[in-house]
């Protein structure tokens, strides 16, 4: 989740700084500065060491999990209480991201949702929800002090191991972004790359730092990792035959 900076508490609580991820692996003399093939795939568990680019991928019992990028991946938005320029900027993140991992975004439509609900329920019956994409007021979500939040459903494969099936991204609608120097975009940004599979890293020059600075555009962690989780890996078998939930 992003956090605001300065937080506009005036008592803000500190939030605590990700551990470095530890995991050792193959290094390149020089990391790309754009997306191109990696040496490894990222299902192996191998990742630039710590220094030559800064990102992190969100494990469960140790496993990175992520979409198969081969696939085309389906979202709805619900945008009722969205600031302006929130269409355009989504528009522009997701080319982003399309650019970086070679995801395959497809709009199924609007809804009315609400996001805990959804992630809790994900799947509906043999298919899966799409990625849910939001805006909500403060008396409509719950933010715990952060301006947004973003979070994936895995599932088990025993071909694939954690594949994920389903998640999104809840940004704070009734937020003045400019008083911190940062954009929409930015927070947008920030929440989908973890409902992608990327976590929090210390390095301010990367979109994923926990909270909120001038930047709007991924650094260069924040592109490798997108490529890893996305076309630099092998694609997954989904499991059970994995399709996604009609929710016209």
């Amino acid at each position: 989740r992003a956090q605001p900076e300065p937080a506009p508490d005036p008592d803000p609580t500190p939030q605590p700084q990700p551990e470095p991820d530890p995991s050792p692996g193959p290094s390149p003399t020089t990391p790309p500065t754009a997306p191109g093939p990696l040496p490894y795939p990222v299902g192996d568990g191998l990742y630039p060491p710590s220094g030559e680019v800064d990102y992190s991928i969100i494990r469960d019992d140790n496993t990175p999990g992520r979409f198969p990028a081969c696939k085309p991946i389906e979202y709805v938005t619900d945008f009722s209480s969205a600031p302006a320029g929130a269409r355009e900027a989504l528009d522009d993140v997701l080319a982003e991201l399309s650019a970086a991992g070679g995801f395959d975004f497809r709009f199924a439509g609007e809804v009315s949702a609400d996001f805990g609900e959804w992630r809790q329920n994900a799947q509906v019956g043999e298919a899966f929800r799409p990625l849910l994409f939001a805006f909500k007021n403060g008396n409509e979500h719950s933010f715990g002090g952060a301006v947004g939040q973003g979070g994936s459903t895995a599932r088990w494969s025993p071909s694939s191991g954690w594949v994920l099936v389903s998640g999104g991204a809840v940004m704070k609608a009734d937020v003045e972004y400019d008083r911190f120097g940062s954009s929409i975009r930015a927070v947008i940004l920030h929440e989908i790359l973890h409902a992608l599979g990327l976590d929090h890293v210390g390095s301010t020059s990367e979109i994923m730092y926990p909270s909120l600075t001038q930047l709007d555009r991924m650094g260069p962690g924040d592109t490798w990792g997108t490529h890893a989780l996305g076309t630099g890996s092998p694609c997954l078998d989904l499991p059970g035959g994995h399709r996604w939930a009609d929710v016209g």
